[in-house]
């Protein structure tokens, strides 16, 4: 979080859109969204487009992709 905080502060101007994804240490990667250990709360005040990744979000015309969206939705509606 820390890491992103920082990212967004020095380059949000320069930046188009963020890749959004949720993780778990030490090798797990896109999971679904709050099923990892991410705390997204560094996106709260954040006005640019967010790509959501999520492994196969795609299959079944992209239920897991919607998903994810609904659960960050959520996230920035608690903060």
């Amino acid at each position: 979080q820390a890491y992103c905080s920082r990212f967004l502060s020095r380059f949000g101007g320069l930046t188009k859109h963020i890749h959004v994804s949720d993780a778990r240490a030490p090798d797990q990667e896109g999971l679904q969204i709050g099923e990892g250990e991410m705390d997204f709360s560094f996106l709260r005040g954040v006005d640019l487009p967010m790509l959501i990744e999520v492994w196969k979000g795609h299959e079944n015309n992209g239920v897991g992709f919607r998903f994810g969206i609904e659960r960050l939705r959520a996230l920035e509606k608690s903060w």
